[in-house]
């Protein structure tokens, strides 16, 4: 019997270790800059420049507006963690896990799931990508 990992979109996030304790400022931080980000993205798309065109640009050298967003995003997000720019991220994620989940077991926490449950002012965005329309 074959078991492939699968995405599902109702448990995917399920054991991900989220930010446990973001000061307001780092929330705000993430959310304007995923904001930029999406909004740059979304004008692109308009203009008829795919998703994956703009991420092959990011290959290329020099300046891209896209690039800089995504590494303050990135940015944002590692401070939203607390994490060490000196250390590998998937490593502190791992730590994080176990982190929660031997706290879980041992009563001691519930960790902080996806969301924007108990921090003032979180942004949602509306934006999503639609397939292009069928030509058949």
């Amino acid at each position: 019997m074959r078991v492939d990992p699968r995405y599902t979109p109702n448990t995917v996030w399920d054991t991900f270790p989220w930010p446990q304790a973001p000061s307001e400022e780092q929330v705000d931080a993430v959310t304007d800059a995923a904001a930029r980000l999406i909004q740059l993205r979304d004008e692109r798309l308009a203009e008829g420049l795919s998703l994956e065109k703009q991420y092959n640009s990011l290959r290329e050298d020099g300046r891209n507006p896209l690039r800089g967003l995504q590494e303050e995003l990135d940015e944002a997000v590692i401070d939203a963690y607390g994490f060490s720019h000196d250390e590998d991220v998937l490593a502190q994620l791992l730590a994080l896990n176990l982190s929660i989940a031997e706290q879980e077991e041992d009563g001691l926490t519930e960790p902080r799931k996806p969301g924007g449950a108990g921090l003032p002012d979180t942004k949602r965005t509306s934006s999503k990508i639609e397939p292009p329309p069928s030509t058949d």
